[in-house]
This record gives structure tokens, C-alpha cells and sequence, in this order.
């Protein structure tokens, strides 16, 4: 009788932690395997954060969409500090405009090169979760994780 009280308490714990728990929510890192899984499906999108235009112009995951951390303002001067977040309205149509939204899950693909690139990388990650939006990822190893997985288009 025990034994029975005792399973069903932790299957109601169990059932009301995994219930509370936000179905949006991605994990921190996704891997390149993941990503070829998750390649064309519409509430997906795969974010460039690497520091040029012209290198994901010679290559990127298929669909993935270009930002420039420092042209596209992800951070900028407020008062005559540098660095700071931008007013939400600003993220929003920089967001907005990327063809991300609220129900969208967001992969960053950073280098891969650098730690400078990771920086990058979870510096919006974290834009991107003082904004609520949970739905986040950073591609683990980054662009160059994906290359070398020779199975992954380009």
C-alpha cells in the first residue's frame, strides 16, 4: 500500500514539474546532427552571426539567415556607454525583421573560430532571453562544427 501512495505522489510530481514546464523552451545547444534534423521546418531559424557578409556568402547552413552583430545594432551607445541593449522597440523590428517571431525557435551559428565568436553568439542569446523569447540555441562548435560534418549540405 505504501509502495502504491509513494508512486503515484512521485507521478503527480513528476506530472505537475514536466506540465509547468514551457513546451517552447530549446535546449542552450543544439549539434550538428540537430541541426541537419531540424533543416526546413518553418518555425526554425537558423541565425549567422559569423562577423562577415562575404563568408556566409561562400557558405551556410541552407535557409539560415545573416545578421551583423555591430551594422545591425544588436548593442549600442546609450548616454556614452557602449554596449548597452537596445530599446526593445529597435530589437523588435530587428528581430521582426530577420523573420523571427514569438513562436519561432532560434539557432545561433556562430564561427566557430573564436571565443570572440561565442561571445557574439551569447550576447544575443541573451538578447534574446531578456526579451522572454526562450525558444533560443547556440550551435555547439559553431559553423565550422556543421562544415566539417561532411553528411551536411552547405
Amino acid at each position: 500500500m505504501k509502495k502504491n501512495i509513494l508512486s503515484a505522489v512521485l507521478a503527480l510530481f513528476a506530472l505537475v514539474v514536466f506540465s509547468a514546464a514551457p513546451s517552447f523552451a530549446a535546449t542552450p545547444l543544439v549539434n550538428a546532427q540537430w541541426v541537419k534534423d531540424n533543416l526546413a521546418k518553418p518555425d526554425v531559424v537558423f541565425l549567422d552571426v559569423r562577423g562577415s557578409a562575404g563568408a556566409f556568402r561562400a557558405g551556410h547552413i541552407p535557409d539560415a539567415v545573416f545578421t551583423s552583430y555591430g551594422r545591425d545594432k544588436w548593442r549600442v551607445e546609450m548616454q556614452g556607454v557602449p554596449g548597452m541593449l537596445p530599446p526593445v522597440k529597435n530589437l523588435e523590428k530587428l528581430i521582426g525583421g530577420l523573420g523571427i517571431g514569438n513562436d519561432t525557435h532560434v539557432v545561433l551559428v556562430p564561427g566557430g573560430y573564436s571565443s570572440g565568436d561565442m561571445g557574439i553568439a551569447t550576447r544575443i542569446y541573451w538578447t534574446f532571453k531578456v526579451l522572454g523569447h526562450d525558444a533560443v540555441s547556440t550551435l555547439d562548435g559553431g559553423f565550422l562544427a556543421y562544415a566539417q560534418d561532411k553528411k551536411n549540405p552547405l
